[in-house]
């Protein structure tokens, strides 16, 4: 009818009319984001040359620190592979001057980042770089690492060394999974660690799973694929002056400074380089921050599907050169403490970093939190150390998601988080036990929901893992059906073969978290037995778990160090005892850059660093002690 007609076009006009609303949006705030990165990206060369300084100087032993990976943790809240990647990108640039315009876009294009620099100096050379800084600008990061390692090379590659690879493709892989199979895998983690001897990654973690499951008499016989999706170009646009947000006034106020500190950058005695590192991982955060604010709300009105990116990781990468990784916690971190007003304030004022923003919103949740429990969180945030948050964590979930312990979570007592640490042999397979107990005794035919176990890997490894896991509830819905229905299930089998009889016997297909509860049940068996005790296993290892106390160390290389030395008549009890690596044992204690004094183990104040530039710790907590920092005695 006539009627019809006119309001089908009137539906019509008004759907053209919000869709050019919606591309004219999502260009305006492209173009924003983009004079936010421009900013961001003017860090990364000074920054890089810092960072090279510091890894050839080794400076973190003078704060005190064993390993640059504890430094970086601590100090910066980053990851040493953070600090590795710079340090390549200053090697990079001083090998091909030609590269430096390249990576901030001083040379009249557009930037191309960290990511892409480091992939163009893997393969280029002085004669070749201008070609592949023109392929870098016109591909994707996936792209531009596929013609980088596929043999399209115009030029005899430089071996790259470990430092000098761009981070690896990956691919966000995870299933639904109950509370307690989480803490299980958090406690095989931990026995992982101690196993290697220092705070190991959750991939090398998986990684050691599926090699173990590949050399097993049932090894994988299945193919998972692992989906990759292409992302689209967008050629460059004209930025505009305008459209100005209060992000830029900040990130202006800081570039004003850069100039002055890139001509110190990198120069200048230890303490005033560890100076330099820090202002710009401050400068880089605080713009990090405000952009990621912008890519939330951009995020969230849908322009960033609109450009034609299916995320914001691949927005950041592709389209601003920056780490998807960082942008995609930044961006998590600002979601998540929309809904925790404190905690946030703590972050944005730059009081806590990243890691312990997102161990924050691990440890609270999506729940309630009321006002004064929010306020402890915040001020615990910022006076205990990452190795100490990392620990409540573990804890606080272990004892939420095993033990059922209800409400908020609220920060652990000194006394509390020193009980959580004690581990004997055979303690982290029982745990695991346990864990696997409560996931069958919650219903497991019931689907799980609002509990996903997710790790960011590189796609060959996620495929490799879900195939053992595939085999696993294969091999495990096999044996459960040839087995005798009439026949009860024991309490002394393995929670594994429990859920597995569960679900044979409601003819339900296993889901994926118990054939991975499978796999941390036979590594525990074979790494963690009781049974295997020796004189290492002292009461001074088993209260600090197997791990260096000195504040922030994660080595677990540990030695027996006595508080009253042994030729003065020190005696071999555990109170006398300190567990130490051998670097803080012995270029900390006996070489002047650690102090520790008080009874053990709660009175024990830690110095690190030299006494005249030392910071002071208490049960992995910041202190200030004007009383200690006097002449000391050994």
């Amino acid at each position: 009818t006539p009627q019809g007609s006119s309001v089908s076009r009137s539906s019509i006009g008004s759907t053209q009319h919000s869709s050019s609303s919606l591309w004219l949006a999502a260009v305006q705030a492209d173009q924003v984001a983009c004079r936010l990165a421009g900013d961001t990206v003017r860090v990364l060369l000074p920054l890089a040359k810092v960072a090279a300084a510091v890894i050839d100087g080794e400076l973190w032993r003078g704060c005190g620190y064993s390993s640059m990976h504890d430094f970086t943790r601590e100090e910066l809240e980053r990851s040493s592979k953070w600090l590795r990647l710079y340090a390549a990108l200053h090697r990079a640039v001083v090998r091909l001057p030609g590269l430096r315009g390249a990576v901030t876009g001083e040379d009249g294009g557009a930037p191309i980042g960290m990511s892409k620099a480091l992939l163009v100096a893997r393969v280029a050379s002085t004669e070749t770089l201008a070609s592949w800084v023109e392929r870098a600008r016109r591909l994707t990061v996936d792209e531009l690492r596929e013609a980088v390692s596929g043999g399209d090379r115009e030029a005899e590659a430089v071996a790259p060394s470990a430092e000098d690879i761009a981070e690896a493709p990956g691919v966000l892989w995870g299933f639904p999974s109950p509370p307690s199979v989480c803490a299980a895998f958090d406690s095989a983690l931990d026995l992982y660690r101690r196993l290697e001897g220092g705070d190991a990654t959750v991939t090398s973690f998986i990684e050691a799973l599926v090699a173990e499951d590949y050399s097993s008499d049932r090894p994988p016989d299945v193919f998972q694929g692992c989906l990759r999706a292409g992302e689209p170009r967008l050629d460059s646009v004209e930025i505009p002056s305008g459209n100005e947000l209060p992000a830029m006034a900040v990130a202006r106020e800081l570039l004003e400074k850069l100039d002055d500190t890139i001509a110190r950058a990198g120069v200048g005695s230890d303490r005033e380089v560890l100076g330099q590192l820090q202002w710009f991982v401050t400068a880089a955060d605080v713009m990090e921050r405000h952009l990621a604010s912008l890519l939330m709300e951009m995020s969230a009105s849908g322009l960033v599907h609109e450009l034609g990116f299916s995320s914001i990781g691949a927005y950041a990468e592709n389209r601003l050169g920056l780490s998807r990784t960082s942008i995609e916690d930044r961006v998590r971190v600002a979601r998540s403490l929309a809904k925790r007003p404190r905690v946030q304030r703590a972050y944005v004022a730059g009081s806590i970093g990243l890691e312990k923003a997102l161990l924050a919103v691990q440890i609270l949740g999506p729940g309630y939190v009321d006002a004064s429990s929010e306020n402890e969180w915040a001020a615990h945030l910022k006076e205990c150390t990452v190795k100490r948050l990392r620990d409540e964590k573990r804890a606080l979930l272990f004892a939420a998601s095993v033990e059922s312990r209800a409400g908020a979570p609220s920060p652990m007592s000194d006394e509390a988080w020193l009980a959580s640490l004690r581990c004997a042999p055979g303690d982290t397979a029982m745990e695991v036990q346990r864990a696997g107990q409560v996931a069958c005794n919650d219903g497991p035919l019931v689907p799980v929901a609002g509990s996903v176990l997710r790790w960011r890997l590189p796609i060959e490894l996620a495929r490799d893992f879900g195939a053992c896991i595939d085999t696993r509830c294969k091999y495990l819905t096999l044996d459960a059906a040839a087995c005798d229905w009439s026949q009860p299930i024991s309490d002394e089998d393995p929670p594994s073969w429990r859920a597995a009889r569960t679900f044979s016997t409601a003819c339900r297909r296993l889901p994926p978290w118990v054939g991975l509860l499978a796999m941390l049940e036979e590594f525990c068996a074979q790494h963690d037995r009781a049974e295997k005790r020796s004189a290492s296993h002292s009461e001074v290892l088993v209260r600090a778990r197997h791990r260096c106390e000195a504040p922030g160390c994660t080595s677990r290389r540990v030695e027996w160090h006595h508080r009253q030395y042994r030729s003065r008549g020190g005696s071999d009890h555990h109170d006398n005892g300190d567990a130490l690596c051998p670097t803080h044992h012995r270029h900390g204690q006996h070489g002047g850059y650690m102090h520790v004094t008080g009874d053990p183990p709660l009175e024990r104040t830690w110095r690190l660093g030299p006494a005249r530039n030392s910071t002071w710790y208490r049960n992995e907590r910041r202190i200030d002690a004007p009383e200690l920092r006097g002449p000391e005695s050994t």
